[in-house]
Parts: structure tokens; sequence; C-alpha cells
């Protein structure tokens, strides 16, 4: 089974995505491979890369979004290509991703094939394999995702009106909501990063009290996220838009849950002011387009 890959990028690092492309080309059954640029700044090094690595480029002026940019790949890949991996510019895929995902691929009801996500700069809580070699999940994330091209044509594509932040989790929800299912395979694990991180300035007592206690809050304190104003809109507005995919229970939690991640993201952010001031507007938007068509 052959795959075809779409990697978005938005002013990546260049030794990362070089890295990322390496890897790829040692996956035998990745034979086709466009990344789709979000308007980066280092365009020249982005087109030399890729024309080193003889990779398909598709260069948009603006930064359009996630979505956007996935449908457009989408649409480009060759039509032979039954089933389409998404990647993120910081994602490094591991060896085995084609073999492995090829095993399951004949599966019926099948939308998306998905990786164990471990972000090795951070705290995993399930740091080991699972004993099985598969499970179905509710979720995943877009990056390392192999999706089955057909749903992906018959549900409309992700939805660019999201921009950024669970634009994954929409598609998942509206391909849940068809009876769809989604596939994890547990010992293929992707390198990914999640944002910017730089660490505490009490790193060492920290990871004093991680060791004594195994408690796993002193670890997370280790670092620090670069949270940035801007993305925490999207978050918050995104998030509550997806509450229309779930029952009355769910939306109950989910409410109980918002002050504790406003709480969570103003104790760790640097520019609290900036960072509150797009929280409250992603919640007045998210709770306008709540319900919404988008």
């Amino acid at each position: 089974m052959e795959f075809a890959v779409v990697l978005v990028t938005y002013n990546p690092n260049l030794d990362r995505l070089r890295q990322s492309i390496v890897n790829m080309r040692m996956v035998h059954n990745i034979t086709y491979i466009i990344i789709v640029d979000n308007g980066s700044q280092n365009i020249d090094s982005i087109r030399v890369c890729c024309n080193v690595f003889a990779i398909n480029l598709i260069h948009n002026k603006n930064n359009e979004g996630i979505g956007s940019a996935l449908n457009r790949g989408f649409h480009i890949v060759p039509s032979r290509y039954k089933w389409i991996l998404s990647l993120d510019q910081d994602s490094i895929v591991p060896k085995n991703i084609g073999s492995e995902y090829s095993k399951y691929t004949h599966m019926q009801n099948l939308a998306i094939i998905s990786p164990k996500i471990v972000d090795k700069r951070r705290f995993n809580r399930n740091e080991t394999l699972e004993s099985f070699p598969y499970q179905y999940i509710n979720q995943c994330i877009q990056s390392g995702s192999l999706y089955r091209r057909s749903v992906w044509e018959k549900i409309g594509g992700f939805n660019a009106w999201l921009f950024i932040d669970y634009v994954d989790f929409d598609y998942c929800f509206r391909i849940m909501k068809r009876h769809w299912k989604i596939l994890r395979v547990n010992n293929v694990e992707l390198n990914q990063e999640f944002g910017e991180l730089t660490d505490s300035q009490y790193k060492n007592v920290f990871n004093v009290l991680w060791q004594t206690t195994r408690i796993s809050f002193f670890k997370k304190l280790t670092y620090v996220p670069n949270i940035k104003p801007w993305r925490m809109y999207y978050r918050t507005r995104n998030r509550i838009y997806c509450f229309k995919y779930l029952n009355k229970f769910q939306v109950s939690l989910e409410l109980l849950r918002l002050p504790l991640f406003y709480l969570k993201v103003l104790f760790r952010s640097h520019e609290k002011l900036k960072v509150l001031h797009q929280l409250l507007r992603g919640t007045r938007d998210g709770f306008r387009e709540w319900g919404g068509t988008h």
C-alpha cells in the first residue's frame, strides 16, 4: 500500500524540517510528498530544501490556517492514493510507520489510523508501549495520522474556519457521528513537539520534588510553555465551538473545566493581560458560534 504525505509548514525550524523529510524518505511506501506552506518568511530556504529532496511545494502567500492548507494538499495528491498521511513541520515519523499502518488499511469503516504521540521534552504519562497492538479511540491529532481519502471527501474535508486548534478534533467528531472509526497503532510512536518550551527557573527544585514524590505535577513545572496570546483566542473559541458535538452531560463537564483551563493558562503565561484578553474574546466568540454551521 502506497501512501502520500501532506506536510504543512509555517516558519519552520529548517533543521527539524530536514530531519522530518529524511525520515519520510526512509519509509519505503511513502512515494509522494507535498509541502503546503502557509506564508513562511523563510520560504526561500524551504524551496531549497524541497529541491534537494525532490519534494512538491505549494506556497500560500498568506497564512490560511491548518485546515485550509490540508484541504489544498489533499486535493492536489494524485487520485491513485487512497490513504494520505498528514504531518506538522515538527513531526518526525518513525521508520515503521508505513509497514505498521499498512496492516490495517483493509479494515472496514476505518477513517483514520493514528500513532502514539510522544513529545520527548515533556512529561508523558504513558511512556511505554501498550501490550496490545492497536485500539479504537475517539480522538487523535492530525499530525502522524493516516486519513482514508474517500471519507475526507464524503464529510467535506477539514473545517478551514477553525484556522488552527481543534481542526483535528472537529474532524474526529464528524466522522464518529457517521459511525466511522479511528484506530491507534500502539507500536508506532510519533516524535512530536507541541509548542516552544523553556526551562523553569526552579527546574532543579521541581526535579527533586518529582524524583521524591513521583507526582507528575512537579515534573511538568520543570518547563514553561511559550504561550502565545493570539493562539489562546483560537484554542478557546474552537474548544467551545466543538461543544455542539457533545451531549448535555459532556457539555456540563466541559463548562466546569473551562475555568480550570483559564487558570492553568494564566498561571503559566508571561503576558497575562494579553492572554486574558484573548481568552475572553475566544470565550465570547465561541459561545456565539456554538451550534453554528461553519
